[in-house]
Protein backbone atom coordinates (compact mmCIF):
# COMPACT_ATOMS: atom_id res chain seq x y z
CA UNK A 1 0.00 0.00 0.00
CA UNK A 2 2.84 2.35 0.86
CA UNK A 3 4.54 1.63 -2.44
CA UNK A 4 1.35 2.33 -4.36
CA UNK A 5 0.85 5.63 -2.52
CA UNK A 6 4.45 6.61 -3.20
CA UNK A 7 4.14 5.76 -6.89
CA UNK A 8 0.87 7.66 -7.08
CA UNK A 9 2.48 10.72 -5.47
CA UNK A 10 5.42 10.61 -7.88
CA UNK A 11 3.05 10.29 -10.83
CA UNK A 12 1.04 13.27 -9.57
CA UNK A 13 4.28 15.19 -9.07
CA UNK A 14 5.24 14.55 -12.70
CA UNK A 15 1.80 15.74 -13.79
CA UNK A 16 2.20 18.81 -11.60
CA UNK A 17 5.50 19.71 -13.28
CA UNK A 18 3.93 19.47 -16.73
CA UNK A 19 0.83 21.50 -15.91
CA UNK A 20 2.37 24.25 -13.75
CA UNK A 21 3.46 26.96 -16.17
CA UNK A 22 4.59 29.51 -13.58
CA UNK A 23 7.65 28.33 -11.59
CA UNK A 24 6.68 30.72 -8.77
CA UNK A 25 3.46 28.74 -8.27
CA UNK A 26 5.30 25.44 -7.82
CA UNK A 27 5.83 25.67 -3.98
CA UNK A 28 2.13 26.18 -3.27
CA UNK A 29 1.17 23.48 -5.77
CA UNK A 30 3.58 21.11 -4.07
CA UNK A 31 1.98 21.74 -0.67
CA UNK A 32 -1.48 21.11 -2.09
CA UNK A 33 -0.26 17.85 -3.63
CA UNK A 34 0.93 16.52 -0.25
CA UNK A 35 -2.49 17.27 1.24
CA UNK A 36 -4.02 14.56 -0.93
CA UNK A 37 -2.03 11.86 0.85
CA UNK A 38 -1.02 13.40 4.23
CA UNK A 39 -3.79 14.61 6.61
CA UNK A 40 -2.30 17.97 7.59
CA UNK A 41 -4.17 21.17 8.51
CA UNK A 42 -1.34 23.70 8.12
CA UNK A 43 1.77 23.42 5.96
CA UNK A 44 4.86 25.50 5.27
CA UNK A 45 7.65 25.16 2.74
CA UNK A 46 10.96 26.73 3.72
CA UNK A 47 13.64 27.17 1.06
CA UNK A 48 17.33 27.66 1.74
CA UNK A 49 18.58 31.09 0.68
CA UNK A 50 22.25 30.97 -0.30
CA UNK A 51 22.82 34.72 0.14
CA UNK A 52 21.73 34.74 3.81
CA UNK A 53 22.48 31.04 4.41
CA UNK A 54 19.14 30.77 6.20
CA UNK A 55 15.79 29.10 5.64
CA UNK A 56 13.05 31.42 4.41
CA UNK A 57 9.33 30.79 4.13
CA UNK A 58 8.58 30.27 0.42
CA UNK A 59 4.92 29.20 0.70
CA UNK A 60 2.38 28.20 3.32
CA UNK A 61 -1.21 27.04 3.68
CA UNK A 62 -2.86 28.20 6.87
CA UNK A 63 -0.56 29.14 9.73
CA UNK A 64 3.21 29.14 9.30
CA UNK A 65 4.20 25.82 10.85
CA UNK A 66 7.27 25.73 13.09
CA UNK A 67 8.13 24.89 16.68
CA UNK A 68 10.42 26.49 19.30
CA UNK A 69 10.83 29.52 17.04
CA UNK A 70 12.59 31.58 19.73
CA UNK A 71 15.50 29.16 19.35
CA UNK A 72 17.78 29.68 16.36
CA UNK A 73 20.06 27.15 14.75
CA UNK A 74 22.79 27.55 12.16
CA UNK A 75 20.42 27.30 9.17
CA UNK A 76 17.24 28.82 10.59
CA UNK A 77 14.83 29.24 13.46
CA UNK A 78 13.01 26.56 15.41
CA UNK A 79 12.52 22.94 14.45
CA UNK A 80 12.90 23.78 10.74
CA UNK A 81 16.46 24.96 11.40
CA UNK A 82 17.17 21.90 13.55
CA UNK A 83 15.86 19.44 10.94
CA UNK A 84 17.82 21.28 8.23
CA UNK A 85 20.99 20.90 10.29
CA UNK A 86 20.42 17.18 11.01
CA UNK A 87 19.13 16.38 7.49
CA UNK A 88 16.71 13.86 9.05
CA UNK A 89 12.88 13.92 9.23
CA UNK A 90 11.10 14.49 12.54
CA UNK A 91 7.68 13.21 13.70
CA UNK A 92 6.01 14.50 16.90
CA UNK A 93 2.54 13.19 17.79
CA UNK A 94 0.47 14.45 20.72
CA UNK A 95 2.90 17.24 21.69
CA UNK A 96 0.76 18.37 24.66
CA UNK A 97 0.80 14.92 26.23
CA UNK A 98 4.58 14.86 26.14
CA UNK A 99 4.94 18.41 27.44
CA UNK A 100 1.72 19.42 29.23
CA UNK A 101 3.23 22.68 30.46
CA UNK A 102 4.07 23.91 26.95
CA UNK A 103 1.72 26.01 24.86
CA UNK A 104 1.51 24.87 21.24
CA UNK A 105 -1.08 25.46 18.54
CA UNK A 106 -0.50 22.02 16.98
CA UNK A 107 -0.80 18.65 18.71
CA UNK A 108 1.11 16.89 15.93
CA UNK A 109 4.07 17.97 13.78
CA UNK A 110 6.08 16.57 10.86
CA UNK A 111 9.26 18.11 9.43
CA UNK A 112 11.07 16.69 6.39
CA UNK A 113 14.32 18.05 4.92
CA UNK A 114 14.58 18.55 1.15
CA UNK A 115 18.05 17.43 0.11
CA UNK A 116 19.70 16.76 -3.27
CA UNK A 117 23.11 15.05 -3.22
CA UNK A 118 23.74 16.30 0.34
CA UNK A 119 22.82 19.85 -0.73
CA UNK A 120 20.07 21.40 1.38
CA UNK A 121 17.21 22.83 -0.69
CA UNK A 122 14.60 23.40 2.01
CA UNK A 123 12.32 21.94 4.69
CA UNK A 124 8.67 20.87 4.64
CA UNK A 125 6.71 21.37 7.89
CA UNK A 126 3.18 20.09 8.58
CA UNK A 127 0.96 20.63 11.61
CA UNK A 128 -2.33 19.21 12.91
CA UNK A 129 -4.46 20.19 15.91
CA UNK A 130 -5.41 16.58 16.70
CA UNK A 131 -3.09 13.97 18.24
CA UNK A 132 -1.68 11.07 16.22
CA UNK A 133 -2.86 11.93 12.68
CA UNK A 134 0.58 11.20 11.22
CA UNK A 135 2.41 7.89 10.96
CA UNK A 136 5.87 6.67 10.09
CA UNK A 137 4.42 5.71 6.71
CA UNK A 138 3.67 9.38 6.13
CA UNK A 139 7.30 10.15 6.94
CA UNK A 140 8.42 7.60 4.34
CA UNK A 141 6.06 9.03 1.72
CA UNK A 142 7.16 12.61 2.40
CA UNK A 143 10.81 11.58 2.26
CA UNK A 144 10.30 10.06 -1.20
CA UNK A 145 8.31 13.05 -2.40
CA UNK A 146 10.74 15.46 -0.76
CA UNK A 147 13.76 14.07 -2.57
CA UNK A 148 12.04 14.51 -5.94
CA UNK A 149 10.61 17.90 -5.01
CA UNK A 150 14.06 19.06 -3.91
CA UNK A 151 15.48 18.13 -7.30
CA UNK A 152 12.67 20.00 -9.08
CA UNK A 153 13.02 23.11 -6.89
CA UNK A 154 16.77 23.18 -7.35
CA UNK A 155 16.40 22.88 -11.13
CA UNK A 156 13.86 25.72 -11.14
CA UNK A 157 16.32 27.87 -9.19
CA UNK A 158 19.12 26.98 -11.61
CA UNK A 159 16.92 28.01 -14.55
CA UNK A 160 16.19 31.33 -12.80
CA UNK A 161 19.90 31.93 -12.29
CA UNK A 162 20.66 31.10 -15.90
CA UNK A 163 17.90 33.46 -17.03
CA UNK A 164 19.27 36.29 -14.85
CA UNK A 165 22.80 35.60 -16.11
CA UNK A 166 21.53 35.60 -19.71
CA UNK A 167 19.84 38.98 -19.23
CA UNK A 168 22.99 40.45 -17.64
CA UNK A 169 25.09 39.02 -20.46
CA UNK A 170 22.79 40.55 -23.07
CA UNK A 171 23.00 43.92 -21.31
CA UNK A 172 26.80 43.69 -21.21
CA UNK A 173 26.94 42.80 -24.92
CA UNK A 174 24.68 45.74 -25.74
CA UNK A 175 26.95 48.10 -23.77
CA UNK A 176 30.01 46.62 -25.45
CA UNK A 177 28.46 47.11 -28.90
CA UNK A 178 27.66 50.73 -28.06
CA UNK A 179 31.17 51.28 -26.76
CA UNK A 180 32.65 49.60 -29.84
CA UNK A 181 30.65 51.90 -32.10
CA UNK A 182 31.67 54.94 -30.06
CA UNK A 183 35.32 53.89 -30.01
CA UNK A 184 35.22 53.42 -33.78
CA UNK A 185 33.66 56.85 -34.10
CA UNK A 186 36.34 58.27 -31.81
CA UNK A 187 39.03 56.68 -33.96
CA UNK A 188 37.44 58.25 -37.03
CA UNK A 189 37.47 61.60 -35.25
CA UNK A 190 41.13 61.11 -34.38
CA UNK A 191 41.85 60.46 -38.05
CA UNK A 192 39.90 63.57 -39.02
CA UNK A 193 41.74 65.52 -36.33
CA UNK A 194 45.11 64.51 -37.77
CA UNK A 195 43.87 65.45 -41.23
CA UNK A 196 42.65 68.83 -39.97
CA UNK A 197 45.97 69.49 -38.24
CA UNK A 198 47.71 68.77 -41.53
CA UNK A 199 45.32 71.04 -43.43
CA UNK A 200 45.79 73.83 -40.92
CA UNK A 201 49.54 73.51 -41.25
CA UNK A 202 49.60 73.21 -45.02
CA UNK A 203 46.75 75.60 -45.95
CA UNK A 204 46.46 78.20 -43.18
CA UNK A 205 49.90 79.65 -43.73
CA UNK A 206 49.39 80.20 -47.49
CA UNK A 207 45.92 81.60 -46.79
CA UNK A 208 47.35 84.07 -44.32
CA UNK A 209 49.92 85.19 -46.87
CA UNK A 210 47.24 85.53 -49.56
CA UNK A 211 44.95 87.54 -47.28
CA UNK A 212 47.78 89.79 -46.11
CA UNK A 213 48.99 90.56 -49.62
CA UNK A 214 45.43 91.15 -50.82
CA UNK A 215 44.90 93.73 -48.09
CA UNK A 216 48.16 95.52 -49.00
CA UNK A 217 47.20 95.59 -52.68
CA UNK A 218 43.78 97.00 -51.79
CA UNK A 219 45.46 99.89 -49.98
CA UNK A 220 47.61 100.74 -53.03
CA UNK A 221 45.02 100.47 -55.76
CA UNK A 222 43.53 103.84 -55.14
CA UNK A 223 40.39 104.49 -57.26
CA UNK A 224 40.46 101.25 -59.33
CA UNK A 225 37.07 99.89 -58.19
CA UNK A 226 37.16 96.80 -60.39
CA UNK A 227 40.49 95.63 -59.01
CA UNK A 228 39.39 96.48 -55.44
CA UNK A 229 36.23 94.35 -55.91
CA UNK A 230 38.30 91.38 -57.06
CA UNK A 231 40.63 91.76 -54.07
CA UNK A 232 37.67 91.90 -51.70
CA UNK A 233 36.41 88.66 -53.27
CA UNK A 234 39.82 87.07 -52.64
CA UNK A 235 39.72 88.23 -49.00
CA UNK A 236 36.17 86.96 -48.53
CA UNK A 237 37.03 83.53 -49.92
CA UNK A 238 40.18 83.21 -47.80
CA UNK A 239 38.12 84.05 -44.69
CA UNK A 240 35.57 81.44 -45.76
CA UNK A 241 38.32 78.83 -46.14
CA UNK A 242 39.56 79.77 -42.67
CA UNK A 243 36.04 79.21 -41.31
CA UNK A 244 35.86 75.79 -42.98
CA UNK A 245 39.15 74.79 -41.36
CA UNK A 246 37.79 75.99 -38.00
CA UNK A 247 34.67 73.84 -38.39
CA UNK A 248 36.80 70.83 -39.28
CA UNK A 249 38.93 71.42 -36.19
CA UNK A 250 35.77 71.47 -34.01
CA UNK A 251 34.10 68.38 -35.48
CA UNK A 252 32.59 66.36 -32.60
CA UNK A 253 30.35 63.81 -34.32
CA UNK A 254 30.61 63.14 -38.06
CA UNK A 255 27.29 63.80 -39.80
CA UNK A 256 27.24 62.54 -43.38
CA UNK A 257 24.80 63.66 -46.04
CA UNK A 258 24.26 62.83 -49.70
CA UNK A 259 26.17 64.78 -52.31
CA UNK A 260 25.08 64.87 -55.94
CA UNK A 261 23.85 61.45 -57.15
CA UNK A 262 26.03 58.82 -55.50
CA UNK A 263 28.47 60.84 -53.42
CA UNK A 264 28.58 61.68 -49.73
CA UNK A 265 30.07 64.51 -47.74
CA UNK A 266 30.35 65.79 -44.17
CA UNK A 267 27.81 68.32 -42.95
CA UNK A 268 30.40 70.48 -41.17
CA UNK A 269 27.94 72.64 -39.25
CA UNK A 270 25.96 69.65 -37.88
CA UNK A 271 29.15 67.67 -37.22
CA UNK A 272 30.57 70.41 -35.01
CA UNK A 273 27.31 70.94 -33.06
CA UNK A 274 26.54 67.34 -31.89
CA UNK A 275 28.44 66.37 -28.70
CA UNK A 276 30.12 62.99 -28.43
CA UNK A 277 29.23 60.88 -25.38
CA UNK A 278 31.49 57.91 -24.62
CA UNK A 279 30.23 55.18 -22.30
CA UNK A 280 32.94 53.72 -20.04
CA UNK A 281 31.09 51.45 -17.59
CA UNK A 282 30.59 47.77 -18.38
Amino acid sequence: MTTNRALDMLARLGELIQTTRDPAAMPLALLNLTREVIPWQDATLYLYDESSRQLKCASRVGREVNLITPVSFELGEGMAGWVAHRRKPLLLNDIQRRRPQAECYWRSFISVPLVVEEELVGVLNFGHQEPDPFTTVDIDLLTVLGSQAALIIRNIELVKRLHRSHIKLQESFARLRRMQAQLLEQEQLNTISRMVTTLNHEINNPLTAIAGNAELLALRLGEDEDARSKLETILSETHKLGGILHQLANMRHPVIESYLDEGEMFNLRASSEVPLVVETEI
